[in-house]
């Protein structure tokens, strides 16, 4: 699959092989009721390229953001 063309979902409802829980897709439609289905976002390559890194895991959505300083868990906040 051409990561390029690809949709992702960012989520932390499914064990993916690498631990990232981000889950490629390439169809859009398809990845849309994923990410509905447990919670998720459907994002792009460019996207999940830019997610920051922390503790080896990729992607902001596995930062606890209860416990960010503005406590404002509204983005980016796939725990659905």
């Amino acid at each position: 699959m051409d990561v390029t063309n690809a949709y992702f979902v960012a989520t932390l409802s499914v064990n993916t092989p690498m631990g990232h829980g981000i889950v490629a897709f390439n169809n859009e439609a398809k990845a849309e009721v994923f990410a509905s289905d447990v919670g998720g976002e459907v994002i792009r390559w460019d996207v999940v390229f830019a997610l920051p890194e922390q503790d080896g895991l990729v992607g902001d959505h596995h930062i606890d953001m209860n416990t960010e300083a503005d406590n404002d868990s509204t983005d980016h906040d796939h725990k659905g």
